[in-house]
């Protein structure tokens, strides 16, 4: 939820970043797409992924930093957004170490 909140104010703070993170749909559709075996994908996904992901197209996988669309991290666009920096550690560090516990940078 925090992500998403911090996430509404910067493209409200930069409109001219809404393109780029609609478009990475695309891009996280072909990054699951990716690990499915070939044989099982859909023809139809697999055309309409494969013309809007460059990487998707030409057979390489997919990365995680192809799903950064804003050139940002999380706390510098919390940061930008003003009074949302504050709930950073508990909202995005403290869950992060439940759902990734195993990662030690989360902490």
């Amino acid at each position: 939820m925090y992500e998403c909140v911090v996430v509404a104010r910067h493209l409200h703070l930069h409109p001219e970043k809404t393109d780029d993170f609609l478009n990475i749909m695309w891009v996280q559709w072909a990054k699951i797409l990716q690990n499915i075996p070939v044989g099982e994908r859909s023809s139809q996904m697999h055309t309409q992924l494969a013309a809007k992901v460059p990487r998707y197209a030409q057979g390489k996988m997919v990365r995680m930093e192809d799903l950064n669309w804003s050139g940002e991290h999380t706390l510098k666009m919390a940061k930008e957004a003003g009074t949302l920096a504050d709930l950073h550690s508990l909202a995005f560090d403290y869950a992060s170490a439940y759902i990734h516990p195993q990662c030690n940078v989360c902490l």
